[in-house]
């Protein structure tokens, strides 16, 4: 997450698509302020996640702090979580 979208920690790689917009954290988010916003994204989504469980891997939308973000679950865990482009 932060090798890929995180302006500090930022590899290079960019999107396979080229015409998905490579996006990024503000620059301003710290490690504490990201598993906030995974934290709250995940609340937002309570309902659902417990309806599909975390085994398969799909996505899921929510907002912290007026951005608005995707999460990805991969076999029991998050596997992606980036601002929405």
């Amino acid at each position: 997450m932060l090798e890929r979208h995180h302006p500090e920690y930022y590899n290079g790689t960019v999107p396979k698509d080229p015409a998905i917009p490579q996006s990024f954290f503000d620059k301003s988010m710290n490690i504490d302020d990201l598993a906030k916003a995974i934290e709250e994204v995940l609340k937002q989504n309570r309902g659902k996640i417990i309806e599909k469980g975390t085994k398969y891997s799909y996505q899921i939308e929510g907002s912290y702090g007026g951005s608005n973000y995707v999460l990805g679950f991969n076999k029991g865990r998050i596997g992606q979580f980036y601002p929405k482009p």
